[in-house]
């Protein structure tokens, strides 16, 4: 009976971990990186997280332009909501010389590992609706999984890990590494230059002051895999570029090379209504039971 007590929990043991860990099919578990269950800290609260997959990268210029060459001449209507808003560029950024940008930005060679940006949330889901279809078709009948974008408890999850109390991917406030390299992408300015109202919004004492926009190596937006991964090899969960949460049809997380560093936390929320050049996202793929 001892023997056969043994054999039955190592059964249940092997059994929780394979169902905890789950393997996805080639060519996707490469990029989607395993997050085991546990905790997050969101608004104070402790929640717990079920395990997950994520994307270790945004979605980049080139992901997202097969996913629009794929439905533009199958499904016009879905077309029309997915395409990027490239002029938004322009119309958020008026005074900053981004026509280059908008010219290029998103179709060009040399930007085809760069983050896409000003894609609306409805426009990032149709993409996780896409990705789904294609890994469900590698998955035998009995097998199937769900892309979705992150909620917010697991964004911060998959950059704190079980360190409940941490606000950057690294661990620490600091933004450079011993060799004084910049860890994320976001804009620079002197602290002592500014303060918070009671929104917590930014208010510069200062509007004359020099924002510092390139130290950290990019001027807008940084590469796919830039600057280092955490501990679950994730990049650029700091900064960069603002993700799409799916527990709000309006919300992003993590901030953007445009944000402040404040601002580019893991618990750091931002609303926007619509497309934006700060705003990107990834997904995350859970196993569906039958």
């Amino acid at each position: 009976m001892k023997y056969l007590f043994l054999i039955v929990c190592s059964f249940i043991l092997l059994s929780s971990a394979f169902v905890d860990n789950p393997k996805l099919p080639k060519p996707f578990k490469k990029q989607f990186k395993f997050i085991p269950s546990g905790l997050s800290i969101v608004n104070g609260d402790t929640l717990s997280v079920r395990s997950f997959y994520m994307l270790d990268h945004e979605v980049t210029n080139g992901e997202y332009n097969a996913f629009l060459s794929s439905i533009e001449k199958m499904n016009s209507e879905k077309y029309e909501k997915a395409k990027i808003r490239n002029k938004e560029w322009s119309k958020q950024l008026p005074m900053s010389h981004v026509d280059p940008m908008e010219e290029t930005y998103h179709l060009h060679e040399a930007y085809k590992e760069y983050p896409v940006v000003n894609v609306t949330h409805q426009a990032a889901k149709l993409y996780c609706d896409w990705l789904e279809n294609r890994i469900n078709e590698k998955l035998l009948k009995s097998q199937r999984v769900e892309v979705r974008l992150p909620t917010r408890a697991e964004f911060i999850r998959a950059g704190a890990g079980n360190n409940l109390d941490w606000q950057y991917a690294w661990g620490n406030n600091k933004f450079t590494n011993s060799e004084g390299r910049y860890l994320c992408n976001f804009t620079r300015i002197p602290y002592s230059r500014m303060s918070r109202d009671d929104n917590d919004e930014l208010v510069l004492k200062d509007t004359k002051i020099k924002i510092d926009y390139i130290s950290d190596g990019a001027f807008f937006i940084a590469p796919k895999n830039s600057y280092y991964p955490n501990t679950y090899d994730i990049y650029n969960l700091n900064g960069n570029v603002a993700e799409w949460l799916g527990d709000s049809d309006n919300q992003t997380a993590g901030g953007s090379w445009h944000d402040y560093g404040y601002d580019v936390r893991l618990q750091s929320v931002k609303t926007y209504e619509t497309a934006s050049p700060m705003v990107g996202f990834r997904p995350v793929v859970t196993i569906v039971k039958e």
